[in-house]
């Protein structure tokens, strides 16, 4: 177990489309979702990892023990939309992950890197 871990809720998104009329409709919601994790502020080097604008975003850093299943990022190819987690309130998305889970010393876990939904986006609390 992770110290100070909480359980959060996830949304995760099915393959979404484009419409004929050049409108993106989202997939179908998976629903019952949820990760337990620690969440921490974000280190300094992670944050020099994000893309510019994202760096004024609300932003923070969990840790989740391997075992659970794992968060996804956005896929373009695939057409998904990132997965969403809710922490005290206020929606997050997934913008990278690091896997730790094969570690045969220390402590096997996934790291994430979560960045605040802007309140335009859909879905946003």
């Amino acid at each position: 177990m992770i110290l100070g871990a909480v359980t959060m809720p996830v949304t995760r998104y099915a393959a979404g489309s484009w419409g004929t009329d050049g409108e993106w409709t989202d997939g179908t919601v998976a629903t019952g979702l949820t990760i337990t994790a620690s969440v921490q502020p974000i280190t300094p080097e992670l944050m020099e990892d994000l893309p510019g604008g994202n760096r004024t975003s609300a932003r923070f850093v969990m840790y989740a023990p391997a075992g659970q299943m794992q968060l996804i990022t956005v896929d373009i190819s695939s057409k998904l939309r990132p997965d969403r987690v809710l922490f005290q309130g206020r929606s997050y998305n997934v913008q990278s992950i690091g896997n730790w889970s094969a570690h045969t010393t220390g402590l096997p876990h996934q790291e994430y890197v979560m960045i605040q939904v802007g309140d335009d986006e859909p879905g946003s609390p």
